[in-house]
């Protein structure tokens, strides 16, 4: 028997979010918790991940469930066995066992209470559905994460090993819920990895010597030959703008409506925590969501009554660009009798460091208005923050499965970008206001 044993560390590039089916007061879905109420990832996400972007050949050794209805058991149980992912503290380190002390860390106490990323029900028109509003809480940017992968054979298999190695590297290797919203993205730190032959007896007793997430023993640093992604960069460019305000959906000490504000851990090369940044994040949800309506706008242009097209006509055309658009940015399941499917666009978050934006955020008080009569309300007063941003910053619209997109669809999306790109279309809140308009840098 042959065993193969790789010894994983994992960097999130955004944050996760692992629902665990759970809520509480302050959140409609917490991340799913391991033994020490530290976030986790499981080890069956990780292998749906593999099984997902896996060859036929390596699909072979995962598993073959049993067709149904079918009289035989003619599944197979999978030669690939994959722990769950345990959050790391600041030297490094995982906890196997129970420990009450795990928030004292420097770096775990920040794990104690997460975040939460905001959203707005969205209806078939891209736009939102009434008042509707749910959260989702996130695993900070930065965390690393340690897991390990176990492959049993009878035979040598390594080329299919390094190929599930390798797909660990990949652009579309992404966990957990919210992934084409720019959530869910991961770098590998550093593999380990070491093959065990049973017949040589230096190689069994190393093996029954080996502990679950302890470093392998003579173990060979993998590097991968070459990579592919579903996913190409599809557009990027670096922006600045005079006054943006991306609402967190409450205040602070100081106005009524402050701006979202997220951490993100930095380590230094020793793999050791160094601190805790703070990021103004503009999220990848809320980009989608703006080229999602204007990309719908160019599909279908607004009626003109001057037309011979009676307005009957006009709402079947509706619906086809909602068919259309669907085949971009996906759809969900109106009932359980449906399949929804996921959007082939990704949208990266934003994310600038405080120190940019620490002397470029300005308040502004308003007053409250009558909605009846369009004057003001006596004594009612709110506040918000808005910022600059005067640092170039980065943002990136990866697309897959180019080839399948219709082509009027992705006209529409081109359109939709150079709008946002020119000043056409704005990001953020209160942008009737003046708010969030790009300047693309040169």
């Amino acid at each position: 028997m042959i065993k193969y044993l790789a010894n994983i560390i994992l960097e999130l590039q955004s944050p996760l979010c692992i629902a665990s089916g759970l809520e509480n007061s302050y959140s409609d879905t917490q991340v799913r918790r391991d033994w020490n109420n530290l976030p986790v990832i499981p080890g069956t996400s990780l292998k749906g991940v593999i099984k997902s972007l896996a060859s036929e050949d390596a699909l072979k050794l995962l598993g073959i469930q049993t067709e149904p209805n079918s009289e035989e058991n003619t599944g197979e149980g999978s030669s690939l066995i994959v722990n769950d992912a345990l959050l790391q503290d600041s030297n490094g380190k995982v906890y196997t066992q129970l420990n009450n002390a795990v928030f004292q860390d420097e770096l775990l106490k920040h794990y104690k209470i997460l975040p939460n990323r905001e959203h707005v029900c969205i209806n078939h028109l891209g736009v939102t559905d009434g008042k509707g509003k749910f959260t989702n809480a996130i695993v900070h940017k930065g965390s690393r994460f340690q897991l390990q992968l176990k492959l049993e054979v009878n035979k040598a298999k390594d080329v299919i090993w390094e190929e599930i190695l390798t797909l660990f590297y990949r652009q579309d290797f992404l966990l957990g819920s919210q992934a084409t919203n720019g959530l869910g993205q991961i770098k590998p730190i550093s593999i380990v990895h070491r093959k065990f032959d049973f017949s040589n007896m230096d190689d069994l007793q190393d093996f029954c010597a080996f502990t679950p997430y302890s470093a392998i023993v003579k173990g060979n640093k993998f590097t991968p030959k070459t990579t592919e992604s579903t996913f190409e960069l599809y557009k990027q460019f670096k922006f600045t703008t005079d006054a943006i305000h991306i609402g967190v959906g409450y205040g602070d000490d100081e106005v009524n409506a402050s701006n979202l504000q997220e951490k993100c851990m930095l380590w230094n090369f020793n793999g050791n925590f160094t601190k805790a940044a703070t990021n103004y994040v503009i999220p990848g949800a809320s980009i989608k969501g703006v080229l999602r309506h204007r990309t719908f706008y160019y599909l279908c242009p607004a009626y003109d009554w001057k037309s011979k097209i009676c307005l009957q006509d006009y709402k079947d055309l509706q619906k086809e660009a909602e068919a259309a658009l669907e085949s971009l940015f996906g759809s969900k399941a109106e009932s359980k009798n449906e399949n929804g499917h996921i959007g082939n666009v990704i949208v990266e978050d934003v994310t600038i460091d405080e120190k940019f934006i620490r002397n470029a955020e300005t308040t502004f008080q308003h007053n409250s208005i009558d909605r009846f009569t369009g004057g003001t309300i006596d004594k009612m007063l709110f506040s918000e923050k808005v910022y600059a941003i005067k640092q170039p910053t980065q943002l990136k619209i990866w697309l897959s499965h180019k080839e399948g997109i219709d082509k009027k669809v992705l006209e529409a999306f081109d359109k939709a970008i150079d709008d946002l790109k020119n000043g056409r279309l704005a990001l953020g809140g209160n942008t009737t206001n003046g708010n969030g308009f790009l300047k693309v840098a040169n």
